[in-house]
């Protein structure tokens, strides 16, 4: 568009600045919305980077990095994958989510929108079919809706152990639960840590049933009848 913009200016002499703004007009809505949504995550990164309010989240890195540690990865990987109010994951798709539902007459502006969760969902979809088939969280940067506490370990807990080792072992992670899933967050954080009782009680191995025709991506068809089962 810019050099066909260009080649008009070089060689048409009608092709005036109110020519420039009407043909221009889309795409500068579009870029607008992009450079918005943009700016809304730095904003947030920046908001939240600096909320010190949550203590017990701050206590729950400083065990998973000399988890970490302990296990011969490096610091800077613990460290990483324990950035959580940073503006990721979750928090990412609800922002998504709100102003797609807040643009619904800008045809250019939603089209935008919808690419980017439909993208920005798969990764985050992939986690939560491995944890509600799976009971496994692979979540490398602290995006998902679920929380694992690695540190917490049944031989640190007392003789009673099992009810509090499994309130603790995984957790949800408040603020950063999609509004896709908001309904449904208990039922999500319960799938999943049945799956790992049955596991460690030494039941099946649910590690080796395929999970077949599973949601991709929020807006998949197959998505929104299983979130209400």
């Amino acid at each position: 568009m810019v050099a066909q913009f260009e080649h008009q200016f070089l060689t048409n002499p009608s092709f005036t600045l109110h020519t420039l703004q009407i043909h221009s007009s889309s795409i500068s809505q579009v870029l607008f919305q992009l450079h918005s949504l943009t700016y809304e995550i730095l904003r947030r990164n920046s908001i939240l980077h600096d909320d010190d309010e949550d203590g017990m989240d701050n206590l729950d890195d400083v065990e998973n990095i000399l988890e970490s540690l302990r296990e011969g990865k490096g610091i800077g990987a613990a460290v990483a994958g324990n950035r959580s109010r940073l503006c990721k994951g979750g928090i990412v798709l609800g922002i998504l989510a709100h102003r797609l539902s807040t643009l619904a007459g800008d045809v250019s502006a939603r089209a935008l929108l919808q690419n980017l969760l439909h993208e920005s969902s798969k990764p985050y979809m992939h986690m939560l079919n491995l944890w509600l088939h799976h009971g496994e969280i692979n979540d490398p940067h602290g995006e998902f809706l679920i929380k694992e506490q690695k540190s917490i370990r049944k031989e640190k807990l007392d003789e009673d152990y099992t009810d509090e080792y499994w309130e603790k072992r995984y957790t949800i992670r408040e603020g950063e639960v999609p509004p896709q899933l908001e309904a449904v967050r208990n039922k999500v954080l319960l799938a999943g840590k049945y799956l790992n009782v049955v596991r460690e009680c030494g039941g099946i191995d649910v590690a080796k049933d395929k999970a077949m025709d599973v949601p991709l991506t929020f807006d998949d068809s197959r998505y929104h009848p299983q979130a209400q089962d």
